[in-house]
Parts: C-alpha cells; structure tokens; sequence
C-alpha cells in the first residue's frame, strides 16, 4: 500500500514483531503485563530515536515538521508506560 508519499506502508508485521506477538500470546497475568510493559517501554524509546533522527536528517520538509511536532507526544506515551512499570 503507498500513501501520498509515495511511501510503502506495511500491511503485515515484521518478523520481529510477529515474535513479540506470539511471545505475549503465551503469557498471561503479571508475566504479561511485565513482558507488554517492557515492550512498549522499549518501542517508544526506538521510536523517539527514529523521529529524532527524521527530524534532523530527513528528506522531506513536511516529514521533518511533523517528526520534530510528533516527539514530544511519543515521550508522554514512553512517560506513561514508565509509569506501568513502577
């Protein structure tokens, strides 16, 4: 699938995410939410990298814009989960 980019959007997950996917499958109760906490813990602060990174080196102006206008947002959410975690 492109966006108005022009941009490839998945469809399906990764293998990586697959894997995380059937690794919570079988967890259930406190192990499943430990193990969920720490995914997304370690999701949002892969995903701050990348729009860190977008915003300073990206191509596209627009892209640029909404990465740098997007971070803030992504560490409340990393600030939240933080929080499931203590």
């Amino acid at each position: 699938m492109e966006n108005q980019k022009g941009l490839s959007v998945p469809t399906n997950l990764d293998q990586a995410h697959r894997a995380m996917l059937n690794r919570l499958q079988q967890l259930n109760g406190c192990a499943f939410e430990k193990q969920f906490t720490q995914d997304q813990i370690a999701a949002h602060q892969q995903a701050i990298s990348l729009f860190k990174d977008y915003a300073q080196n990206g191509s596209d102006q627009e892209l640029k814009t909404w990465a740098h206008k997007t971070i803030p947002e992504l560490e409340q959410h990393l600030q939240l989960a933080d929080n499931l975690q203590k």
